[in-house]
């Protein structure tokens, strides 16, 4: 499997594509206000994502655009470096999305999409001159770990409500029936 630059640049701008969609749609979804702003505001963010590769792709020179060997190590270790599980970029998240998924769920299936991302930016980072855009990446890189940590803080949020009114459940149960 030969893959040039341009071929990561692909699976660069699918992902984000497809992060953009799975955030829309659970957006959607979900009955949590405050969590469908802090997708849909992510949504937004992630086809600015996808712009800036697309325009990385234009500006780079074709002469840039294939050196396979550099890409296919780049890409190749996309998948072992992965913390969470490698998501198919070919995969259309929003068919993930059944509508019975937890809000938990959801928000973890967010995180493993920002940590492919994280993974592929570093991977382009690797291959893409910084004259052709290279030097972008880092500031995508960052923003895609800010967008871990907002997603990891609504899971923390989420957990603590979940944890709290079965807290009240069993204390209102303890008051009225004596114990349980």
């Amino acid at each position: 499997m030969a893959l040039s630059v341009e071929d990561v640049l692909a699976v660069g701008i699918a992902q984000e594509r497809n992060a953009a969609s799975l955030y829309a749609e659970a957006a959607l979804k979900t009955a949590d206000e405050a969590c469908g702003r802090l997708l849909e505001a992510l949504s937004e963010m992630e086809v600015g994502h996808e712009q800036l590769l697309r325009r990385i792709l234009k500006e780079l020179p074709n002469c840039e655009r294939s050196s396979p060997d550099q890409a296919t190590d780049a890409y190749l270790r996309l998948s072992t470096l992965s913390t969470g599980p490698f998501l198919p970029f070919r995969i259309d998240p929003t068919t993930r999305l059944t509508g019975a998924e937890s809000l938990e769920d959801v928000l973890h299936i967010a995180i493993a999409f920002e940590e492919n991302a994280i993974i592929l930016l570093n991977a382009l980072k690797d291959i893409v001159p910084a004259e052709f855009g290279g030097d972008r990446l880092d500031a995508l890189i960052d923003e895609e770990h800010g967008h871990k940590a907002m997603l990891h803080e609504q899971l923390a949020v989420t957990r603590t409500r979940q944890q709290l009114r079965g807290s009240t459940r069993k204390g209102l149960w303890s008051r009225l029936f004596g114990g349980k």
